[in-house]
């Protein structure tokens, strides 16, 4: 969908021809950051900040083409929603200020930038500032130091929970 919408505004073909090679970057970066993934880790950064930027690309050609927005406030929401997913006050801030930048690089342009190129680029932007202005961890998306018994869930393993034996 990321590269459909990153291409829509050069017409239905182009839609196609940009959902075929986004389809087989988007996945070809998984994989790779699959078989780099360590037992127990989550994915490598570069790997979630392409995935942001693939779920961003339909939502800003969505905002786009409902709001008829332009580049100044697609940013702005963009990198909005990218800093309140960041949870850090810090972050929060920092979110609708890179997207205003980056949208407001995009209005001074010639032709309209697609919504979905600018959201794309406010949300990718704010990850790779946020990642090297805040370095240390927040908190631990994996239960690493928890005892299973602890746990509010029952813990099993992926065979457990495909019933899959031996």
């Amino acid at each position: 969908m990321a590269g459909a919408a990153l291409r829509s505004h050069r017409g239905p073909r182009a839609a196609s021809a940009g959902a075929i090679a986004g389809a087989v970057g988007v996945g070809a970066v998984e994989a790779v950051a699959r078989a780099r993934q360590k037992p127990g880790k989550i994915p490598e950064l570069w790997s979630r900040i392409v995935a942001s930027g693939a779920m961003m690309a339909p939502m800003g050609w969505a905002g786009g083409r409902l709001t008829g927005a332009g580049p100044l406030m697609v940013g702005t929401v963009s990198g909005g929603a990218a800093g309140l997913l960041g949870l850090r006050p810090q972050k929060v801030a920092l979110g609708p200020v890179v997207g205003a930048a980056i949208g407001g690089g995009f209005a001074l342009g010639r032709r309209p930038a697609p919504a979905a190129v600018v959201a794309t680029t406010s949300v990718v932007a704010f990850r790779v500032i946020s990642a090297l202005l805040f370095r240390d961890a927040q908190f631990s998306m994996l239960a690493e130091r928890v005892q299973a018994e602890d746990l509010p869930f029952e813990a099993v393993g992926c065979d457990e929970l495909y019933g899959r034996s031996g």
